[in-house]
């Protein structure tokens, strides 16, 4: 039985995970695996680390990463949806590899300090408000170990016209914003902030990570985000 409740946040909350994997394939004209793939190789994931993935969905690159860190490596992924945790989980148990799914907020890591080698977050970092992603990225640099990878995947500016119907199909299918009243914002309009990657670029500086780069991706309407946290 799934525990309905979903993490407190104020983010865009995504309940329909049953549809989302067939969304992914869509979105990545079917070649989700490819996708992924080339995150885990941006983030340069070895053997023994610790992952931690934030906004995991169903669970598909926690668990790419899991095979990429190997049995003496760690991989935790967190998703504030119920749902999501629980395919994810389902999905970990029917393909025996040992990432572990949390219910949780980017916004509040229940981890502790210095924990993960390596942060990623795949799509997620655009259902954030502006005051959650300062906060998000606050709380991704305080439970990195310095030195750690941070890596984000999210869509160019407001995205392509394929983004864009696809955001408007998928608001009309939730229906519901992040406590299960109706919400009135399109869910990539004006809930989040859609200038691309470049105004998380610009809080990563401000917030002290270095080497930060925002970098075209593939599909080419992605781009990513790398950068690493201080010392190490």
């Amino acid at each position: 039985m799934v525990d309905s409740a979903s993490a407190p946040t104020e983010g865009h909350v995504i309940h329909w995970a049953g549809y989302y994997d067939r969304l992914m394939l869509l979105l990545t004209v079917g070649q989700e695996s490819g996708f992924r793939r080339r995150t885990i190789d941006a983030a340069g994931i070895r053997s023994g680390q610790r992952v931690l993935d934030v906004g995991c969905g169903t669970g598909t690159l926690a668990l790419a990463a899991a095979e990429a860190v190997g049995s003496r490596g760690e991989v935790i992924g967190i998703d504030p949806s119920a749902e999501m945790i629980a395919r994810a989980r389902a999905k970990a148990a029917t393909r025996g590899l040992p990432a572990r799914f949390e219910l949780a907020a980017a916004e509040r890591l229940p981890f502790d300090d210095g924990k993960f080698d390596v942060a990623l977050g795949s799509l997620m970092f655009h259902h954030l408000p502006q005051p959650l992603q300062r906060a998000a990225l606050l709380e991704l640099q305080r439970v990195l170990a310095p030195g750690g990878q941070l890596v984000l995947v999210d869509f160019v500016g407001r995205g392509p016209w394929l983004h864009r119907l696809l955001g408007r199909l998928l608001h009309r299918r939730e229906g519901h914003g992040a406590h299960g009243g109706h919400d009135s914002h399109d869910s990539h309009g004006g809930h989040g902030h859609h200038g691309g990657l470049g105004h998380a670029a610009h809080l990563a500086r401000e917030l002290g990570y270095q080497d930060v780069l925002v970098t075209p991706f593939r599909p080419r309407f992605l781009e990513c985000l790398t950068a690493r946290t201080p010392g190490g």
